[in-house]
């Protein structure tokens, strides 16, 4: 799944029409609203974005 598509989604530009993915979006969509601040989401390509790209391998090679 595009992350572009998850952006557009959260932000209500386009509908959630995957069965699986309802769930998801409805509790992150839940999450969102009990922190009471405005959120927009906005997708940044890796490339643009390469301190936040280490830090997330960082993370993710943690778990492991």
């Amino acid at each position: 799944m595009s992350v572009y598509l998850v952006c557009q989604q959260m932000n209500g530009v386009w509908k959630v029409k995957h069965g699986n993915m309802v769930p998801l979006f409805q509790q992150a969509k839940q999450l969102a609203a009990e922190l009471g601040l405005p959120i927009t989401y906005n997708h940044v390509p890796r490339e643009q974005n390469k301190v936040a790209d280490s830090y997330v391998n960082k993370a993710l090679d943690n778990l492991l």
